[in-house]
């Protein structure tokens, strides 16, 4: 029997415990900083797959598999957006429930599925004689809320040093090699309070920001764009006041930014840019940071600046993942880019690590009440994992 008959026998034999083990963790809800429960039970089910696990000081599942280099991290979040309405679901969002195709419920799609799909494709590696190396798998914390803080923490305070990383967040099979970076801003535009009776004796915060609202506006279409990873945009997405009450003039204004960074643009660009604006002279410009307590108590303090990366097509990273295709599912693969954020802006964005990412899971079902993974979807992936390895070490650089 081949390495690859051997494989499909193992993925076939394994694909019930796989999605028992994402339906387990669908059960237990995991919003950023509450993804306790879920990184105990992925420790338990790793620890039952074969790898050395424990969870690390800010709550990520880590799993360990295989021994040597080169060693390959493979990374899958486990906290998950809440509900919204309940009344929209169908289906129990907290009961991953499974028919002939799917499984159902908040966090199939992004990212349990993709983590289910990495612990059983490695396992499924190992018994087939097709790891080399060693296996890293980070079940990683805060994704949703603060991209990367997870990852970050298990890269840079546990001593990993991985030669490359596999991000699994959702990519509908595609093969990701960047994305843009991005920033959280708020501005903070002051006025002088009053009766609304006598608006001339105060200065109303609301007009005095228009012109920085406006300026925001055409600032967007001036940005950068890059040849792959496309233009970087702006967009104001809040708009509060800090008013005594209905029949008075507010003291401050709150406007809240997103800023998406594409290739050469910078965080310090990126304020500047907004401090020249009409109007903002004397407002303040800042970044936020994020500050919320992780399942085991300890905060980290994190500025919300994500950098952008991109890998070339030429690079390793990119080759083994190309030739992981192929071998995996047959036929050319595409390469793109995300859209949106995802741990990268930490392995690749901040650390430097040659960074990749692949994934199951349809963008249709993202973060909405119809949230659901194809199993047939998540084997194909964890074929993808299983093969990696090999064809790292087989890429030439």
């Amino acid at each position: 029997m081949s390495e690859k008959e051997r494989l499909s026998q193992i993925l076939s034999r394994d694909r019930a415990k796989m999605v028992k083990f994402l339906r387990d963790i669908i059960a237990m809800p995991s919003p950023s900083g509450s993804e306790g429960r879920v990184a105990k039970r992925t420790v338990q089910e790793m620890k039952a797959c074969g790898f050395k696990a424990f969870v690390d000081r800010i709550g990520n599942a880590i799993g360990v598999l295989g021994s040597g280099e080169p060693v390959l991290l493979f990374d899958a979040h486990m906290d998950a957006v809440g509900i919204h309405d309940r009344n929209l679901w169908k289906v129990d969002p907290f009961k991953g429930k499974e028919d002939s195709k799917y499984v159902y419920g908040r966090g199939a799609a992004e990212n349990k599925g993709a983590l289910a799909a990495i612990v059983y494709g490695l396992k499924a590696a190992k018994e087939a004689g097709l790891l080399r190396g060693t296996a890293v798998v980070t079940g990683s914390t805060f994704e949703e809320d603060c991209d990367g803080l997870g990852l970050w923490y298990a890269l840079a305070k546990t001593g990993l040093k991985p030669a490359a990383v596999v991000v699994g967040k959702f990519t509908e099979l595609k093969i990701m090699r960047g994305q843009r970076g991005r920033m959280e801003i708020k501005i903070t535009v002051q006025g002088k309070s009053c009766h609304a009776s006598t608006p001339q004796e105060g200065v109303n915060p609301i007009y005095a920001a228009l012109p920085i609202i406006a300026g925001i506006e055409k600032l967007n279409a001036k940005l950068k764009k890059d040849a792959f990873l496309g233009k970087g945009t702006i967009a104001l997405t809040q708009l509060s006041v800090k008013s005594p009450g209905f029949n008075r003039l507010g003291h401050e204004v709150y406007l809240s930014v997103d800023r998406r960074l594409t290739a050469g643009e910078t965080k310090e660009l990126a304020l500047r840019q907004i401090r020249s604006l009409p109007g903002a002279k004397s407002a303040k410009v800042e970044v936020l940071f994020y500050e919320k307590p992780a399942s085991t108590g300890l905060v980290q303090r994190t500025e919300k600046y994500f950098p952008g990366w991109s890998m070339p097509e030429s690079s390793k990273v990119v080759k083994a993942a190309k030739r992981a295709y192929q071998d995996a599912l047959g036929g050319k693969p595409v390469v793109d880019k995300w859209t949106v954020s995802s741990n990268g802006v930490s392995s690749c964005g901040l650390l430097g690590i040659p960074t990749v990412g692949f994934g199951p899971g349809e963008k249709r079902f993202l973060h909405n009440y119809e949230d659901r993974i194809a199993v047939e979807d998540m084997v194909k992936a964890a074929r993808f994992y299983a093969c990696y390895p090999r064809e790292y070490q087989a890429a030439k650089p």
